[in-house]
């Protein structure tokens, strides 16, 4: 009889051991999506020794050995907003279970000034007109195009888009435009017609009246 009541005192002795600490388990969500979160790191506060664990690719965590009693944890993850869930209580009858959703992290960052130096730009135009597809001459460049024969409106054909005529004739087709709609100016000056023995209401003619060296800005 005393060896059956040892028995019993030291199962329920166990017991008593066994009742001390439960589970928490749960799963971390991201609060917009709902989405499960994986890898977010979980930690019971306070806990000696350290209980903590990190979800699966579920969003899912299982925290074992948490103590009885009032307790909390803190979510932390990359780019979300941590978070400490308080007061959670502990009793040896059932596992804890929470549904945590995780907020993300806005940062406000400093405005960033994109600035732009014309001065340093080599395809930089004096025509401010033109904001786009424009291109200048230097002397060095004129001597790259072969049968331009120092006509600037001969080496503009050499570019895509634009289309000259026979020998005869120096005037450009730009982009489809009429040859009559070429703006030529020479610092900030129009030119009507940069031609020696150009064409009435025409802005083609056989024998270019500008030096090379000028910076002529065709546009159309």
């Amino acid at each position: 009889m005393k060896r059956l009541t040892l028995i019993i005192s030291l199962f329920l002795f166990g017991i008593n051991l066994f009742a001390q600490t439960q589970t928490i388990t749960g799963n971390i969500f991201d609060e917009a999506s709902k989405a499960p979160l994986p890898g977010v790191n979980v930690m019971v506060l306070n806990s000696t020794p350290t209980r903590g664990t990190v979800t699966d690719e579920n969003g899912h965590f299982k925290i074992d050995s948490v103590k009885l009693g009032r307790c909390s944890i803190k979510i932390s993850y990359i780019s979300y907003e941590d978070q400490i869930v308080n007061n959670i209580e502990v009793t040896a009858g059932k596992e804890v279970n929470l549904n945590i959703n995780l907020q993300e992290e806005v940062h406000k960052l400093d405005a960033i000034t994109i600035s732009y130096d014309k001065g340093r730009d080599k395809n930089r135009t004096i025509n401010d007109m033109a904001l786009v597809s424009a291109r200048s001459f230097n002397v060095d460049e004129t001597k790259r195009y072969a049968g331009a024969l120092g006509d600037p409106s001969r080496m503009a054909a050499n570019y895509a888009g634009i289309v000259a005529g026979n020998d005869s004739r120096n005037d450009i087709v730009v982009r489809g435009n009429s040859p009559t709609g070429m703006l030529w100016q020479i610092e900030g000056m129009t030119v009507p017609n940069p031609n020696h023995f150009g064409t009435l209401n025409s802005t083609g003619g056989p024998v270019s009246m500008l030096s090379k060296t000028f910076k002529i800005i065709p546009t159309n």
